[in-house]
Formats: structure tokens, C-alpha cells, sequence
């Protein structure tokens, strides 16, 4: 006679007790929502300022896109996204005309 059977109700408790854990296991992991800050600088070379912090601020919102992924999250732009600060300093060119550089931080939403 075979003496090592198992109580099948042992074996249905372990089976409950398995399954949220495996759940688990699979899920991807959650990211907190958060907004993670880009930095960006277009070097000198604009004649207008308005361009250049433009493009600073689109680079540093790209930037802060890129940590949010590297975290495990979506960016995403339309809600609570931040337009960005723009610092720029200015300089004469070899023409006589200003030339700017400008320096930008930005946040996007993260989920």
C-alpha cells in the first residue's frame, strides 16, 4: 500500500496561495507618476532669441521624455507637461550681429 499520498486539500490551499504570487511575478512593475527634469543647451550659433529658446526647451522636453522611459514609463505630453524655462546669453558675432546660446529645463509628465 502505497503511504505517501498527498491530502488533495493541502495541495488546493497551496495552489491559491501560489497564484497572487506568480500574478505578481509577471506583472510588469508599476512606475510611480512623476515628472523627471531634461536639461538641454543649443550652443552658440542663433541669430534669434526666440528660436534658439525654442529649441532648447523642445530639446530638454526630449530629454526629460527619455528618463521617464528609462525609468519604465510612458511620457506623456498633453497633460500637466511643462513648457520649460529658457536661459540664454548673447555675444557679437564676427558680422557685428548677436549670436545667442541658450540653456533649458523642462518636465513631462511621467506614468
Amino acid at each position: 500500500m502505497n503511504t505517501s499520498r498527498r491530502n488533495p486539500l493541502s495541495s488546493l490551499a497551496s495552489i491559491v496561495l501560489l497564484v497572487p504570487v506568480l500574478a505578481l511575478l509577471a506583472s510588469p512593475a508599476a512606475v510611480q507618476a512623476a515628472s523627471y527634469t531634461g536639461r538641454a543647451d543649443t550652443g552658440w550659433g542663433y541669430t534669434n532669441k526666440a528660436y534658439c529658446c525654442e529649441d532648447a526647451v523642445a530639446a530638454a522636453q526630449d530629454d526629460s521624455a527619455r528618463a521617464c522611459e528609462r525609468a519604465g514609463g510612458y511620457p506623456e505630453y498633453r497633460r500637466s507637461s511643462a513648457r520649460g524655462r529658457c536661459k540664454w546669453n548673447t555675444r557679437r558675432g564676427s558680422d557685428g550681429r548677436s549670436v545667442y546660446r541658450c540653456s533649458a529645463t523642462a518636465s513631462v509628465y511621467c506614468k
